[in-house]
Order: C-alpha cells, then structure tokens, then sequence
C-alpha cells in the first residue's frame, strides 16, 4: 500500500490506525520522491492527515532542536524496524548517549513495557548503559516465551553505545577507501562476501559483523583488506570501548545478526543515501557507488 495515496491524503486518522506497523527506516523523504517509489519503501510517525513524516534527519534534528545547550538523551529507544543500522545511529550520535532498536522488522507488538518500566521502577537509580541493557535483554525474554513463530517469524534487539561510534565509523571508512581503489581486483570476491551474512527484511540492510567476518573468509590473500576489515571487527567487538553493549535475537531467520547493520544495496543505490552525516562524512557511499558500478 502506498503510504501516499489518494485514499490516505485526505484527513482520515482513523485509516492511520488500520496500517500495518511500517517496516522501512527511510533516508530522507519528500512526498514527490515518496509517492513515485514502490509500497515496499515506507516510513514511521506517519502524519495522514498533512501527508508527510518524518525522516531520520528530520527526527534527529527535531530531538536536537529540542534539548537544552550541549545536553543529551541517555537513551533514544527505537520502537520501530529496522532502525539499528551505523549509519541512523551516526545521525543521533550528537543527541543520546545510547541507542536501543532493531536490526529486523519488529513483530506488531513491539516492546515489553510492562516488564521494563517495571526494572526501572524498582531500581531507579539504575545507570542508562544498565536501562539499555535491560531493555534489550526483556525484549529477547518476552519474544522467547510469546514470540508467534508464524506471525512474528523473528525479532532482534540491541543497545550500542553512541559515545564509541566514532572509531567504528573511521575504521571502517579506511576500509572502504581500500576496497574503492582495488575494486576491478576484489569486485567479484566482495559481491560474494555480500551474498553470505545475516541480511534482514529489507535484504540491502546486512549486518555488519558477519559482512566482515565474511569479507574476510573471501579474501584470505589480500592481506591490506583483510587487515583493514580485521581492524574494524576487532573494534566492534572491543570490550574496553564497548560499542555493541547487548544484543539479542530470536528466530532461526536472525541467528547471526550481532546488533548492527549496514546499508549495502546489490544493484540499485538510492540518492537518498548520500545525504545522511555519515554519508557526507565517509566513504561507505562511494564505495557502494564504485562497487555497483563495477
């Protein structure tokens, strides 16, 4: 269903109430853009009745705008899918601390929060690393015991620690300026690496630790990459600068995702893209460009 179609641009909220939970965490919307896509491309905090919402800029900087002088969120929770990707994350880096979501679509009935704000009922003082945590580690206990493995099928979640992204981002920016300059070499062998990892419902957002695992599985002689790709993994899974703080998946569907994923499109590269921070920042999207083009 189009999200924009004649039927949802007249102020009816009550059709708001019969979508089904949208799936898509969307780079950047403009209605023109957004009403010439397929029904697979959707959104979140849909209003009907304007016929607009907000993309993952717009809510950064709405939360931006919001907050007091150089004062952040503890933890910015993300009841939505697929919204635990790098690069979303480096979009709110400036606004939270700690960021908790999912890497898949999540299953209709979202978080537990009785058995969250119950935790943080009884224990008040807890630190935000410790709610993040907490909320991750619920949300898996309530999805092992009511998950529906028809309906649901699947469900991932994860906190990551925003105040580490940093050195995630340039390691792997130094990774993909390697790959950007043997790409007629290594193409092949990467598109290969790309097919293999955890991918979710939408299959260009593929979960970045079993990517570079993988990536470097394919590419055992190229020592410059593999180094590259090795330095970032150990990064991701560092224990000092936690980056990845808890995760938790449920579903045979999910078994490798490991709390982050990434945007990497097969065969279409969406402009979009390129007007996220980290886009701008780092070289992930040239390398995707190259990597298509070849």
């Amino acid at each position: 269903m189009n999200l924009f179609d004649n039927g949802l641009r007249a102020s009816k909220p009550g059709l708001a109430s019969k979508m089904k939970r949208v799936r898509r965490s969307i780079f950047r919307n403009t209605i023109e853009k957004i009403d010439n896509r397929s029904p697979a491309d959707r959104a979140i905090a849909i209003d009907v009745g304007a016929a607009d919402y907000l993309d993952n800029m717009e809510l950064s900087a709405a939360i931006f705008n919001a907050l007091p002088d150089n004062k952040k969120f503890d933890i910015l929770g993300c009841d939505a899918c697929l919204m635990n990707m790098l690069e979303i994350a480096y979009e709110n880096k400036d606004v939270a601390n700690f960021m908790v979501g999912s890497e898949e679509t999540e299953p209709g009935t979202g978080w537990p929060y009785t058995s969250i704000l119950k935790k943080l009922s009884d224990t008040p003082n807890m630190t935000p690393s410790d709610l993040a945590r907490a909320i991750t580690q619920d949300y898996g206990e309530y999805y092992e015991k009511n998950g529906n493995a028809i309906q649901d099928q699947s469900a991932t979640q994860s906190a990551i620690d925003l105040t580490h992204i940093q050195p995630v981002a340039e390691s792997l920016n130094e990774l993909a300026n390697i790959m950007i300059k043997n790409i007629d070499e290594i193409a092949g062998q990467v598109l290969l690496a790309r097919q293999k990892p955890q991918k979710f419902d939408m299959p260009e957002y593929v979960d970045l630790i079993s990517f570079l695992d993988d990536l470097i599985k394919r590419l055992p002689k190229n020592k410059t990459i593999t180094d590259a790709a090795k330095k970032t993994l150990s990064i991701l899974k560092s224990e000092q600068d936690k980056f990845i703080i808890a995760n938790t998946t449920w579903g045979p569907r999910v078994e490798r995702a490991s709390g982050v994923s990434i945007y990497f499109p097969e065969h279409e590269y969406l402009e979009d893209y390129g007007d996220l921070a980290f886009s701008k920042q780092y070289q992930w999207k040239q390398f995707l460009k190259t990597m298509i083009n070849a």
